[in-house]
């Protein structure tokens, strides 16, 4: 018996004839420059595309524009919480009338490995989560890659606001709400590289001098009990301190080698996490924790991309304290 003939998918040239009118008209139209042809025209473009289960051709598109509709969702190659799955979603979500293929991509090994990479995939736009210095956005702007944010804007804007937003601000003072106390920054120890790691030491330091606290020490704390205890006990020697941490994953390391040296939480070790997850919640004593609306931050980044220039700035902070019993 032979095959059934495989069914070609519609192109716009069947649009074309099917509407009666040229296909370089409807080209136009749907592939969003119709502005100069009649509102009518254009929507019986769309509804005869619509009929004809039209599907316009990404090889094409990317041929005619130079450009692909992917957008990159530019990651280092680090240890992430829930943060990195809903950055995704809700670029996928505010990109999803517009067509566009969203992908996440980790950084390469270098810095320029990572924009030779991003340069050959021609996307449209790059969304950078924190890794891509004001060098490598210009290069990639150069090369016709629209980054968000834009190079110039890198060292204050949306990369710099995911460690500093008033995250370390809320740890601290959590951290000192029954009084003064030594703090420390409790860092993840892994074998993957941390660029944000530094970041928010500094941020930790600064909020402490802010409130006159003594310089804040940093420890590496591994997500494994021995490690964890081994980090928590060099710091435990000389009073009660505050541990405010990489994330919730770190934070419960610190709680779990606590528990071990028989450590009374919060009297003796208060402690403070980062993402709210569901697992500190259940923990006892719960977890202090501070959420950070990545959601927020990415619909407008999105949006800013796009050219909705009434897209409304998130109202209110990005940051927030989930209060626990750890504080």
């Amino acid at each position: 018996m032979p095959p059934a003939p495989r069914v070609r998918p519609p192109t716009s040239a069947d649009v074309a004839e099917h509407v009666g009118l040229s296909r370089a008209t409807v080209s136009q139209i749907l592939n969003g420059r119709g502005d100069r042809f009649l509102p009518e025209t254009r929507e019986r473009v769309r509804e005869a595309a619509e009929a004809l289960a039209y599907r316009p051709s990404r090889a094409g598109r990317t041929l005619v524009r130079g450009r692909d509709d992917t957008i990159v969702v530019l990651a280092p190659a680090t240890t992430f919480g829930p943060n990195l799955q809903d950055a995704v979603d809700q670029v996928a979500v505010e990109m999803e009338e517009h067509g566009a293929n969203v992908v996440v991509r980790f950084a390469g090994r270098t810095h320029e490995d990572t924009a030779a990479a991003i340069l050959t995939m021609r996307p449209w736009a790059v969304v950078n989560l924190g890794y891509l210095t004001p060098t490598d956005a210009a290069r990639l702007e150069a090369g016709g890659v629209t980054v968000v944010p834009p190079a110039a804007q890198i060292a204050t804007a949306t990369a710099e606001r995911i460690g500093r937003d008033g995250i370390a601000d809320l740890q601290v003072a959590a951290l000192t709400a029954r009084g003064p106390r030594r703090i420390a920054y409790a860092a993840l120890s892994d074998s993957r590289a941390d660029p944000w790691g530094p970041r928010r030491y500094d941020d930790v330091h600064a909020a402490c001098r802010r409130l006159d606290l003594t310089t804040p020490r940093s420890i590496a704390v591994p997500l494994e009990l021995d490690g964890a205890v081994r980090a928590l006990a060099s710091v435990v020697g000389e009073g009660p301190v505050g541990l405010a941490c990489y994330n919730d994953d770190v934070a419960l390391a610190v709680l779990a080698a606590a528990r071990e040296l028989d450590l009374a939480v919060p009297e003796q070790v208060a402690v403070v996490g980062l993402d709210a997850s569901p697992l500190g919640r259940l923990w006892s004593p719960r977890l202090t924790s501070v959420v950070y609306d990545i959601r927020a931050l990415m619909t407008l980044s999105v949006r800013t991309l796009v050219g909705d220039d009434a897209a409304p700035a998130p109202s209110g902070p990005l940051a927030r304290l989930v209060p626990g019993d750890t504080t």
